[in-house]
């Protein structure tokens, strides 16, 4: 699930939903959404959509997304460069 914040949300609203997520089991991973955050949650605990769609800040509940989006390249626009060594791979 992925919950997509409006982009003036202040930032206690972030918080908000991280600690909302993280009382209801779940592990919470704040993103860059095109521009705008949103928090990729992920667990073994089933989580309610109502539970975070009336929260404060929150635009829309993505449900049903799989974990290979926390890959996608709009998650991570800038790209990832891992040294091995003397060796830098990535872009």
């Amino acid at each position: 699930m992925i919950i997509l914040m409006r982009s003036a949300a202040p930032g206690e609203d972030l918080d908000r939903v991280v600690r909302e997520a993280e009382a209801a089991g779940l592990r919470a991973q704040v993103v860059d959404a095109g521009g705008r955050p949103a928090v990729a949650l992920s667990g073994a605990a089933a989580a309610d959509p109502a539970r975070f769609e009336s929260l404060p800040g929150v635009a829309q509940v993505v449900v049903g997304v799989g974990p290979w989006r926390l890959t996608a390249r709009d998650s991570r626009p800038e790209g990832t460069v891992v040294r091995i060594g003397d060796v830098l791979l990535g872009s």
